[in-house]
């Protein structure tokens, strides 16, 4: 057992200290317990605490109860309604009514209305078969074919009958049925009708605009009967040519007006120009434009689709225009560009033939 502690002479217990007489165990274990246990663990739930949690909840929800109910508006309090004084009768200023004339007026009456007569039943129209335009048709014409000289007397008369391009040129230069022989009249100073005469070009021809040419005869051509020769070599031929030739030509249209020859001689000749083969018109280096006429289209039909393909592979916005104005400036573009002309182009020094229209009498001349 361990010896009691010893009190310091400070704190030595006075007479009437009841320490005095203990046991000395009993003071022992009394100086043990004498300190004060400041942490004690508590056992339960804490009363006050959960008095006090439902305190406030009580409070909370009467305090929910009270704000929810709106207060009652006060009643609206009536208007008070003054009532004016009644106003003085006013003297009538108009005469008295003449009970005479207080007769009830006669009302016109309206007039009566006829009834419409009843209309007929519109009955329905048959309707045509879509196919019977599509029907083969059988014409028969017993009359006879009128003559070259009757469409072309209809023609000069103003008649109702509309020649064609072909039948004009047959009645123009067919004349009567009947014609009388004619003798030349000294076949040695005359070129006939259908003599071919051979030149070659001195100056080139170009279609774009219309002009003069000139050729120089390259052969001698005898007289009808081969006796004399009427147009010496070096004579000199001048003729014309049109521009604004029609798309797809391929051909420059000559009319040789006049020839020279080298004594001073001249004849009117009015005759066309043709090739090697007789075929009317001179061959040459045709320019169609194919760049000038479809190019704005192409280039259109090119950016119309890259823009689409941009479309199609990239999210960005590519705005070109409207498809209406796209079409309206191709359609715009492809009338204008497709009337360009063809350009014939002839070199200098191509060789030409002359094909006599009429016969050519030298006779005034010799």
């Amino acid at each position: 057992m361990a010896a009691p502690n010893n009190p310091s002479p400070r704190h030595l217990p006075s007479g009437n200290d009841p320490r005095l007489k203990m046991a000395p165990d009993d003071l022992e274990a009394a100086s043990v317990r004498a300190l004060p246990q400041v942490a004690r663990g508590g056992s339960g739930v804490d009363t006050t605490l959960i008095v006090g949690a439902v305190v406030v909840l009580g409070l909370g929800a009467l305090t929910f109860v009270m704000l929810g109910k709106e207060p009652t508006p006060p009643p609206a309090s009536q208007p008070i309604v003054q009532t004016a004084p009644p106003m003085p009768q006013q003297p009538s200023l108009l005469p008295p009514i003449n009970p005479s004339l207080n007769t009830p007026i006669e009302q016109p009456q309206a007039p009566l209305v006829q009834p419409m007569p009843a209309q007929p039943i519109p009955q329905p129209q048959p309707q045509q078969d879509p196919n019977a335009l599509r029907a083969p048709a059988l014409v028969i014409d017993n009359s006879s074919a009128p003559s070259p000289q009757q469409q072309a007397a209809q023609a000069a008369g103003g008649g109702a009958v509309t020649l064609s391009a072909n039948d004009q040129f047959a009645a123009r230069v067919s004349g009567d049925i009947t014609q009388k022989a004619q003798k030349i009249g000294d076949p040695s100073k005359v070129v006939p009708q259908g003599a071919v005469i051979p030149a070659v070009l001195e100056t080139a021809i170009n279609s774009d605009l219309p002009g003069y040419t000139r050729a120089v005869v390259s052969r001698d051509i005898r007289s009808f009967d081969g006796t004399a020769v009427l147009i010496p070599r070096g004579s000199r031929l001048v003729g014309q040519y049109k521009s604004g030739l029609a798309s797809g030509e391929t051909r420059a249209f000559i009319i040789w007006t006049r020839l020279l020859r080298p004594d001073g001689l001249s004849v009117q000749l009015a005759s066309p120009g043709i090739d090697d083969l007789g075929q009317a018109g001179m061959s040459g280096r045709v320019d169609t434009h194919f760049a000038k006429r479809f190019g704005a289209a192409m280039l259109l039909s090119v950016v119309n689709g890259l823009a689409g393909s941009l479309k199609s592979t990239n999210s960005s916005t590519i705005v070109i225009g409207t498809s209406a104005d796209a079409q309206n400036v191709a359609t715009e573009a492809l009338s204008n560009d497709v009337k360009i002309p063809p350009t014939i182009k002839v070199s200098q020094g191509a060789p030409i033939q002359v094909f006599a229209a009429r016969d050519l009498d030298f006779a005034l001349g010799q």
